[in-house]
């Protein structure tokens, strides 16, 4: 039996067998032409991991938004069919006026936001045909952070799957840098269906609460 005898003439490998070296510079090159070929895909596969993990949880916030509507609007006389009519309410948009009009776009904007929120009031009252003003507009604002969670799976998944079908790191990789700014988003939005569902006041909303807290029975006089 040959065995191969150690590389004595270079300084410093006394003793090293010439297969370790040849499995070494093997296992050097292999690895070389791995992430040279591969190295794009392999970094596109983590990213779509990371991005995959939000769209699911996008999803689950999505659906209890949708769910937390339905019970909302069938406990204010809803009927039978009020899911339905929640799948198309979240399903709304509205397109914006072109901004280069001369005309100008501020006052088309405003008729616009101003059809849209009136719409949207009109509809949930015929969802909840016992709700009072009070409860039409929290119905109103849980309605609008449900389809707000909703716009935000669907932009999102739109971009993961365009991403996936196309293998293109630079749009995977700017999803998911943008990724902690839209979850931040989607959890504000998650919060506020709680608030609406509750009744409790959200942004300008609590100043007054607490200046009317403030003023419970405390002397006071009419403004002339």
């Amino acid at each position: 039996m040959l065995a191969l005898a150690p590389l004595s003439l270079l300084p410093g490998l006394e003793g090293v067998n010439i297969m370790d070296l040849i499995f070494y510079a093997i296992f050097i090159f292999v690895s070389m032409a791995i992430f040279t070929l591969f190295g794009q895909r392999i970094q596109v596969w983590r990213l779509l991991s990371q991005v995959k993990a939000s769209v699911r949880k996008l999803k689950m916030m999505r659906d209890e938004g949708r769910r937390i509507a339905v019970e909302r609007l069938g406990e204010l006389g809803g009927d039978e069919g009020v899911a339905e009519k929640v799948d198309r309410f979240i399903e709304h948009f509205a397109i914006e006026p072109e901004s280069m009009d001369p005309a100008g776009v501020v006052w088309k904007l405003e008729r616009i936001l101003d059809v849209r929120e009136q719409k949207f009031l009109d509809e949930v009252r015929r969802m909840a045909p016992k709700a009072s003003d009070e409860e039409v507009h929290n119905l109103e604002g849980l309605l609008e952070a449900a389809l707000a969670l909703n716009a935000l799976y669907k932009i999102v998944r739109h971009y993961y799957l365009l991403g996936k079908r196309t293998a293109s790191l630079f749009i995977i990789a700017q999803l998911q840098m943008l990724m902690p700014l839209i979850m931040k988003m989607a959890r504000a939005y998650a919060d506020a269906l709680v608030a609406f569902r509750e009744g409790q006041p959200i942004g300008d909303g609590i100043g007054a609460l607490v200046a009317a807290k403030l003023m419970h029975g405390k002397p006071f006089k009419p403004l002339v």
